[in-house]
C-alpha cells in the first residue's frame, strides 16, 4: 500500500484520494464487499489510448504509466466526511490489503 505524499514546500488538495496497490481489481472488490465505494480513474495509460494511438507509443514505452494504470484506486475522501467514516474507510482498505483472502 503505498499513500499520496506531499512535497515540502507544498500542500496537495486531494481532490481525490488515490492509492497505490498490488491487486488493485481484489482490493477494489474487498472494498465493495467492505460498504466502501471505490474508482478506477485511469484504467487504462493515456499513451495506449485510441486518442492517442496517432503518436506510435506501444506497451511498454511508458512502464511507470502502465504500473500505474493497474494498480491505482480513488477512495473516498471529502469535506463533510465524518471521523466515523473515514475510520470505516481506513480499517476497510487495511483489513483488505493486509488480508489476502478478502476480496
Amino acid at each position: 500500500l503505498q499513500l499520496p505524499c506531499e512535497c515540502p514546500d507544498a500542500r496537495h488538495v486531494y481532490h481525490l484520494y488515490v492509492i497505490q496497490v498490488n491487486e488493485r481489481d481484489r482490493i477494489q472488490r474487498g472494498l465493495e464487499k467492505a460498504g466502501v465505494a471505490s474508482a478506477v480513474y485511469y484504467p487504462q495509460p493515456l499513451h495506449l489510448s485510441e486518442p492517442c494511438q496517432f503518436l506510435g507509443y506501444g506497451k511498454g514505452e511508458f512502464p511507470v504509466a502502465e504500473r500505474a494504470s493497474q494498480e491505482t484506486l480513488a477512495i473516498p475522501l471529502y469535506p463533510e466526511m465524518s471521523a466515523e467514516h473515514l475510520e470505516i474507510v481506513i480499517a476497510a482498505v487495511k483489513r483488505t490489503v493486509c488480508t489476502p483472502e478478502f476480496g
